[in-house]
């Protein structure tokens, strides 16, 4: 859970290579001049994060509170965390 400063060094010396047409180790890296997949659309996918979020402690505050998982909502949660 760093802040990025690795990569983001990384990124700009391999970006200042691209523009300078230098054929370094950097630009032969796998990532470079790769198209990137599409993300989700928001919101869409945030909903769908805070729903799978939500199910899952819920199925954790029923387990705590009756002693055993409820079967529904486990086997829904199960479907989506694999």
């Amino acid at each position: 859970m760093g802040e990025g400063v690795a990569a983001s060094n990384l990124a700009g010396r391999t970006v200042a290579d691209l523009i300078l047409e230098r054929n370094t180790e950097l630009v032969g890296l796998p990532w470079v001049g790769k198209p990137f997949p599409n993300w989700e659309p928001e919101p869409f996918r945030w909903a769908g994060v805070k729903a799978i979020t939500s199910l899952a402690e819920s199925v954790d505050a029923s387990e705590l509170k009756n002693g055993k998982r409820p079967k529904l909502r486990s086997r829904v949660l199960d479907r989506f965390m694999g």
